[in-house]
């Protein structure tokens, strides 16, 4: 877990020394544990409304176990002999919505269940090293993120990086998404999903799902970080 220093939920806060020492410490991270690739999630926002239970921006880096990342190889093979999407999206001036030095943000048109919004900001170099980034692409990409998440109440925000087989998404990338719940179902980033039954494995929650497992699952979270 990485935990924001400055007591606060409003992704406007965060400075740009904030957005440089945040990818110092997610690159040494990287290197220190040795990560081939995952997922990193932060939640901004309200915690009624982001699935959070703490009131304090953070963030985790999630990877799957080595024993289940073999469910993801059709998943790879299959962006591997397609056009890549994220190239795709990003080369697609249409649906641009903000450009700068280092990165693109996209509207994704079709937005996943139970979203109000889908944004895929995409490092304008094709690379999946997450280490690659320097100070000024984590500052870039902190001034497109606080842009694009300037009218949202809360949300999610995703780094996709390293091996696709632990972060499930596009291969070749190291990129980001924003997704805006519309609080009407669960709003989920799937890391590893579990082939056959499609029940996710590893995943970041961005809108709480209010069934009785998961509130039970919750109480139990609760006391264990009291």
């Amino acid at each position: 877990m990485i935990i924001f220093e400055s007591h606060t939920n409003d992704i406007e806060d965060v400075e740009e020394r904030d957005w440089a020492n945040l990818g110092e410490l997610l690159n040494w991270t990287v290197c220190k544990f040795d990560i081939q690739g995952g997922g990193f999630a932060m939640r901004f926002g309200h915690s009624d409304f982001n699935a959070s239970t703490i009131r304090h921006l953070h963030a985790h880096i999630q990877v799957p176990s080595k024993d289940t990342i073999q469910q993801l190889d059709l998943l790879r093979r299959f962006h591997e002999q397609c056009n890549c999407p994220i190239c795709k999206l990003k080369d697609n001036k249409t649906k641009l919505l903000l450009v700068n030095d280092r990165w693109r943000a996209a509207n994704v048109c079709t937005p996943l269940p139970f979203h109000k919004k889908h944004i895929v900001i995409a490092n304008k170099e094709t690379f999946d090293d997450i280490t690659k980034l320097d100070d000024n692409n984590w500052i870039h990409l902190g001034t497109i993120l606080q842009a694009t998440t300037k009218n949202m109440k809360e949300g999610g925000i995703v780094i996709r990086f390293g091996d696709s087989r632990f972060h499930g998404g596009s291969p070749g990338h190291v990129y980001c998404e924003i997704m805006e719940p519309d609080l009407s179902g669960p709003s989920r980033a799937i890391f590893l999903a579990n082939s056959k039954t499609g029940e996710p494995i590893c995943k970041a929650t961005f809108c709480k799902d209010r069934s009785p497992a998961e509130e039970a699952r919750r109480k139990r979270r609760i006391k264990e970080i009291i």
